[in-house]
């Protein structure tokens, strides 16, 4: 009986370890490079905030950066840096979803991010 319950306890501490490196390694690198690296960017222009990508059927993944306790939210697709339509030097690629991000992308450190802006229709 103590062997069984030995074996029982090991084969759920395993796969509780096993849930949670999966569960951190779901998001592909370049999606949780987006994420921090484009609020560090984006803070200096609106201040502290936090961003959160989404796996999105259109795009792979959107991401929402909110601002202001959320009177601005800033929203993107991104792809990784391969999907951009010219060179980058981040492990990513954004693309605007809306006019704010498309202001984003020429607005103080903004500017460093390539962010595209041409799918965006107020672009």
């Amino acid at each position: 009986m103590k062997k069984v319950l030995t074996t029982t306890g090991i084969a759920v501490i395993l796969a509780t370890a096993y849930y949670i490196y999966s569960s951190e390694d779901s998001r592909p690198e370049f999606v949780v490079a987006a994420e921090a690296e484009t609020n560090n960017f984006l803070q200096y222009t609106y201040g502290p905030g936090k961003c959160v990508a989404k796996p999105d059927k259109k795009a792979g993944w959107s991401m929402a950066c909110s601002y202001e306790k959320g009177k601005r939210v800033v929203q993107y697709h991104v792809y990784p840096a391969d999907k951009a339509p010219h060179e980058t030097g981040n492990r990513f690629y954004l693309e605007a979803t809306n006019q704010l991000a498309v202001e984003s992308a020429s607005q103080s450190m903004g500017r460093f991010l390539g962010i595209g802006t041409s799918k965006f229709s107020g672009a």
